[in-house]
């Protein structure tokens, strides 16, 4: 999960280049999916493991969520200072204890509205200093991707508990996400060639591909627990990248609610540790198993 977090906030940093480069996000999401399909592929044939599945229904509705928040976070990394996008996407702990009591019927302890009400006022001073008419969109849309990366790492869960390999649930994942852009593209005439960025482009690919990689064995064979509070690391990594290369300086305030935010976010993933995967797996006839331990497999 540390090796995730790394990549995700180089895969911010080289969002932002590609971007100025004149990549849009379509096309980002297109070409970090393609390469990310391609590496799968090889990677899956090496080890000799099918693409099929008797979850195809899991597995592309894990790629819809997968699909809808990665444009969303692209988005907001290329329209926002980096660490207020990466923390953003961060609060989805918070949506997930939300998702569970509203989709699957847990109630809310008393631990848990507690972390919903620290984390939604770090939303609000993580926010309310650059919370402008010209960027509320923006601003929108980075809050949205905590909600969407919510939903995809509760279909990773579930995918986990269904015994699937994290390389079949990543290739079904790139697998959907490139379908879905290659469309997109086409549709819209978006399609073009680069001269410039293209460096910046591959390092964009290969970063998110590996980061997938070691989140979804995170999330999907080790502790959920303790991948889920290591995965704040990258907002710390964001924040610095942001202050060596763009000088985004955050003010004590801003520390405040990252603080606050990482803290609730925490609170919440002990208390939905808790839950009974049974809830998270009950549309499968999967039975609720504990996640593996990590290990030094390839």
């Amino acid at each position: 999960m540390l090796l995730a977090a790394f990549l995700f906030s180089v895969a911010g940093v080289t969002i932002k280049f590609a971007a100025a480069a004149g990549y849009t996000t379509p096309e980002l999401v297109f070409y970090r999916s393609v390469i990310g399909f391609v590496v799968v592929s090889i990677m899956m044939r090496a080890a000799g493991l099918s693409p099929r599945s008797p979850h195809t229904v899991a597995h592309l509705q894990r790629g819809a969520a997968g699909t809808f928040a990665i444009w969303l976070f692209m988005y907001a990394v290329i329209h926002l200072p980096l660490s207020t996008a990466i923390t953003l996407n961060f609060t989805a702990p918070l949506w997930i204890g939300l998702i569970l009591a509203l989709v699957y019927g847990e109630r809310l302890s008393k631990t848990m509205l507690l972390a919903l009400g620290l984390g939604f006022v770090g939303i609000v001073l993580l926010l309310k200093p650059i919370f402008t008419p010209e960027m509320r969109f923006d601003l929108t849309v980075g809050l949205l991707s905590g909600i969407a990366a919510a939903i995809a790492l509760l279909n990773v869960r579930r995918l986990g508990a269904m015994k699937e390999p994290e390389m079949r649930i990543f290739w079904w994942f790139t697998l959907v996400v490139t379908i879905g852009s290659a469309l997109w593209l086409t549709v819209s005439g978006g399609w073009k060639w680069h001269s410039e960025g293209i460096g910046w482009m591959l390092a964009m690919a290969c970063a998110t591909t590996i980061g997938q990689l070691a989140q979804t064995r995170a999330y999907s064979r080790g502790a959920t627990m303790l991948a889920a509070n290591l995965s704040y690391s990258a907002v710390l990594f964001s924040a610095f990248a942001g202050l060596l290369l763009w000088n985004e300086v955050i003010p004590p305030s801003g520390w405040l609610a990252i603080a606050i935010i990482v803290a609730s976010g925490i609170m919440a993933t002990l208390r939905t540790r808790k839950t009974n995967r049974a809830n998270v797996v009950a549309a499968t006839p999967a039975p609720p198993i504990e996640p593996e331990p990590p290990s030094t497999e390839t």
